[in-house]
């Protein structure tokens, strides 16, 4: 089943202007550098180039300062880039252990 632009509104509960105004201005860029920092660095470069409202990260390639200094907020997910950078973390072991909703 396919959904509307509609349907995601009212299950948001927002109007459809909303929504659309979302998908418009809004763009996701994924990127992956493993282990190679040499990568990492220039995919930040292009992400800061394109000035992003902000970088949601799960790599920690480079050192802590490096991801400090980034000019725009940052939010890492799984570990922890750097002090004073959120991260975002599952407990997987309770989850585990919990039923489904």
């Amino acid at each position: 089943m396919t959904s509307t632009i509609k349907d995601v509104a009212k299950r948001a509960g927002v109007s459809v202007t909303t929504v659309s105004r979302v998908i418009n201005n809004y763009h996701v860029i994924i990127a992956t550098t493993a282990t190679d920092d040499q990568l990492e660095q220039e995919h930040l470069g292009v992400l800061l180039a394109n000035q992003v409202d902000g970088i949601i990260s799960s790599s920690h390639n480079l050192d802590n300062e490096h991801y400090q200094r980034l000019a725009v907020p940052i939010v890492s997910f799984a570990h922890q880039l750097a002090e004073g950078i959120p991260v975002v973390t599952v407990d997987s072991y309770s989850g585990g252990w919990r039923p489904p909703t």
